[in-house]
C-alpha cells in the first residue's frame, strides 16, 4: 500500500519553516515603512517650500501682501482680494503642525513674513520639522 500526503512531522517542519520566514519578514517591514514615510516627508518638504516661495515671489512681483494659511491638511496661498491662488494638500495620513499656534501669516511686498514659526509634518508617531520661517526675514530655513 502506497502512502499519500505528508506525515505529521513533515507538516510540522514545513509550518515551522514558514513561521520563521514570516517572522523575518515582519522584522524588516517596520524599518522599510519608516524609510518610505521619511521619503514622503522629504517630498512634502519640497512642495511646502515651493508653495511658500511662490507666495513670496507673488508678493514681490505684485507689490502687495499675500496671505499664507496653514491647515492640518495643507497650505493655501491667497492674494490681496482673498482669492485662492495656490493650494497644496498633504497626502492622506500626514498632518501639518506649527510651533506658535498661529496658522495664518502675511508676506509683505518684500517677501518677508510677519511671524516666526516652525512647520513640521506628522504621520503617526513620526514627526519631522520641515522648515522654519523668521519674522522680518526674507529667508526660509529648510531643515
Amino acid at each position: 500500500m502506497k502512502k499519500r500526503g505528508f506525515t505529521l512531522i513533515e507538516l510540522l517542519c514545513s509550518v515551522a519553516v514558514l513561521m520563521v520566514i514570516i517572522s523575518i519578514t515582519f522584522v524588516f517591514i517596520k524599518p522599510l515603512v519608516k524609510i518610505i514615510n521619511e521619503d514622503k516627508i522629504d517630498e512634502i518638504k519640497v512642495f511646502t517650500e515651493d508653495s511658500i516661495c511662490f507666495g513670496k515671489l507673488k508678493s514681490k512681483y505684485t507689490n502687495q501682501y499675500i496671505k499664507v494659511a496653514i491647515s492640518d491638511k495643507g497650505i493655501s496661498i491667497y492674494d490681496k482680494k482673498g482669492l485662492l491662488i495656490k493650494k497644496y494638500q498633504l497626502p492622506n495620513g500626514y498632518v501639518f503642525k506649527y510651533s506658535n499656534g498661529k496658522n495664518i501669516f502675511l508676506l509683505d511686498p518684500n517677501g518677508e513674513a510677519n511671524i516666526s514659526t516652525t512647520i513640521s509634518v506628522k504621520k503617526g508617531r513620526l514627526e519631522k520639522d520641515v522648515l522654519s520661517i523668521t519674522a522680518g526675514s526674507e529667508y526660509i530655513n529648510v531643515k
